[in-house]
């Protein structure tokens, strides 16, 4: 693994694949290496010139291919872990959760309509109850 500052990016050519078209950059950096890019989008977003780029370098009798080394991604939507944000959205589905299933018990006419929202209350509760004891019990040391 290298990092260099990019020193040019020039399109070189296009091509499909099984995997889709991609788009072939000529890619030289500072320190006077050069190699080839395959890019699946053109303009290619991953070498700018002029900034300092972590990548690996594979060579073969046709020249070096140029490869960005990829930061570590979080999840599918790509950001890092927040336990606020966590913590909310785990207290959004058990009130989701609750809900849902206080509405079918006053369907079912197991539960008052008035006192929906206090079921659900007490029914969040016992959830959350459960999970900190859960959480307790996961965090004991093992007892040998």
């Amino acid at each position: 693994m290298e990092k260099q500052k990019v020193k040019s990016v020039k399109f070189k050519n296009e091509w499909d694949s099984n995997y889709g078209k991609f788009f072939n950059f000529d890619i030289e950096f500072e320190g006077g290496l050069t190699g080839v890019y395959a890019s699946k989008t053109n303009p290619q977003k991953s070498f700018i010139v002029g900034e300092e780029k972590e990548f690996t370098v594979e060579s073969s009798q046709y020249g070096n291919k140029i490869k960005p080394v990829q930061q570590q991604q979080q999840g599918f939507n790509k950001k890092p872990y927040d336990p606020v944000a966590d913590n909310f959205r785990q207290a959004l589905i058990v009130a989701q959760s609750s809900i849902t299933k206080v509405v079918e018990l006053v369907i079912a006419e197991k539960v008052k309509m008035e006192d929906l929202q206090k079921v659900t209350d007490r029914l969040m509760q016992i959830q959350f109850d459960l999970a900190k004891k859960f959480q307790s019990e996961v965090n004991k040391p093992l007892e040998v």
